[in-house]
């Protein structure tokens, strides 16, 4: 069944209308030009006749002001009895729906949109038709709005657009705000904002959309988060990675992701599944040319980045590429149920408590509310943030890290990949003389005590 919206009744003048039946639709001639027919009992049963031969019903009516066209089917696969109970219940259909005064879920925008539109159905609509069509890393975009959905609004899936309000949406996001924090409130409210906002610009959804918010409804203003390692708490968090390096796999892959985390200034899930070059084109880990090749699949911004490995990566690695033999592709090997290595997939997480422990040795514990508050992604900001130190531009340093800032990546793109390991040496330069100072500092205190 098609759709098709028309600006003017096509040759009004000329349309002629007739009782259906069979035999007569059977007996209409075939027309030089296509030509359309009406039925006098069903006013918006019409019949569509072409040059080739074909005569198919079709059904036409204006929906809240626009034309709508919706095809039936060709005769005689439909009969005239069959195309006037389907043309009927469209009339039924349109009638319910002015009804309503034509607001919520339009049942007349497409075939593919369900007569009533949950949260659920339209979420998958606007994947299929938006999502996969427009953006760089659709399947990657794809599963986040469904994993935000399934995590922060699971129970409103089912729900017909109409049925959330606006005092829905605020009392939800006052609770995503206590509960995972202000930043990720944001983004579950700006998904149910934007899909919604589609719906309208199409006019599959007639109403206001409830997650439009203000700035008078008390939101969380986010601030951009600089909290990087100083360089107190880079000898700490040093010392307590090597202490972890003597334990058990569970406890040297921790301390080997967070030092390449801070040598490489990588996302936390682009590191946990980094892989070994086992084809050029395939991207990964490549220790004779010193360089980590991310595809356009593994970056945030769906570009290709290749990575400047310092020599302190270049170190951890070589340490891990022992490894090798039972894990050939990726860098940190899942575990199986007997916590044995799994070569097939890359490590999805660390234990929580082993990664609490460990940032309470390194005097990381701060509480949520604490502006010294340290998360995983700020081991990214400290590797940035020392080679601004070092006298790097902004643009550099964004470079070297593969920031999307949209400000500045049509300066990251001219840069050199000379420049780029330049900046990555000169960063950790200004690391290792920082933490010599610091350490020095700290020893001279201690035999001062």
């Amino acid at each position: 069944m098609g759709t098709r919206a028309r600006g003017k009744h096509e040759d009004a003048a000329a349309t002629r209308r007739f009782y259906f039946n069979d035999r007569k639709i059977q007996k209409e001639p075939i027309p030089e030009k296509t030509a359309s027919a009406y039925d006098a009992k069903v006013p918006s049963l019409g019949l569509r006749l072409t040059p080739s031969g074909k005569r198919t019903f079709f059904w036409y009516r204006a929906v809240n002001g626009k034309l709508t066209w919706r095809t039936l089917g060709e005769h005689p696969v439909i009969s005239v009895e069959v195309a006037r109970g389907m043309a009927g219940d469209l009339d039924d259909k349109l009638k319910t729906y002015r009804k309503k005064g034509f607001a919520g879920a339009n049942p007349f925008a497409s075939p593919d949109v369900p007569d009533v539109l949950t949260l659920e159905s339209l979420m998958e609509l606007y994947i299929s038709q938006h999502i996969m069509l427009t953006t760089k890393n659709p399947e990657k975009n794809a599963k986040s709005i469904r994993e935000q959905f399934n995590w922060y609004l699971d129970d409103w899936k089912q729900k017909e657009l109409g049925e959330i309000t606006r005092k829905d949406v605020l009392a939800r996001y006052g609770k995503l705000w206590q509960k995972v924090g202000g930043s990720t409130a944001n983004h579950a409210i700006a998904y149910v904002r934007a899909i919604y906002k589609w719906a309208i610009d199409r006019e599959l959804w007639v109403g206001k959309n409830p997650a439009r918010l203000h700035k008078d409804d008390d939101l969380y203003e986010e601030n951009m988060r600089s909290r990087y390692l100083s360089e107190q708490e880079l000898v700490r968090v040093r010392d307590v990675a090597e202490e972890y390096r003597k334990g058990s796999r569970e406890h040297r892959d921790l301390a080997d992701f967070v030092l390449l985390s801070i040598a490489c200034g990588q996302r936390k899930k682009t590191t946990m599944h980094a892989r070994w070059e086992t084809d050029p084109a395939s991207g990964g880990i490549n220790l004779a040319t010193q360089t980590w090749k991310l595809l356009a699949s593994e970056t945030k911004n769906g570009e290709p980045f290749t990575v400047e490995l310092s020599p302190i990566a270049v170190r951890i690695l070589r340490e891990r590429e022992q490894m090798r033999d039972i894990s050939p592709v990726y860098v940190f090997p899942g575990s199986r149920k007997d916590r044995s290595i799994d070569p097939k997939k890359p490590r999805f997480d660390f234990n929580g408590t082993m990664l609490k422990k460990f940032f309470k040795s390194a005097g990381l514990d701060f509480p949520r509310s604490d502006p010294r508050n340290f998360r995983i992604h700020d081991f990214r900001h400290t590797y940035v943030s020392y080679q601004v130190m070092a006298g790097r531009s902004l643009e550099q340093a964004g470079a070297a890290v593969g920031h999307a800032d949209v400000k500045s990546t049509k300066r990251y793109a001219h840069l050199a990949q000379q420049v780029q390991r330049e900046t990555v040496l000169a960063g950790e330069a200004e690391i290792e003389r920082r933490v010599a100072a610091a350490r020095k500092q700290l020893t001279e205190e201690a035999s001062r005590a």
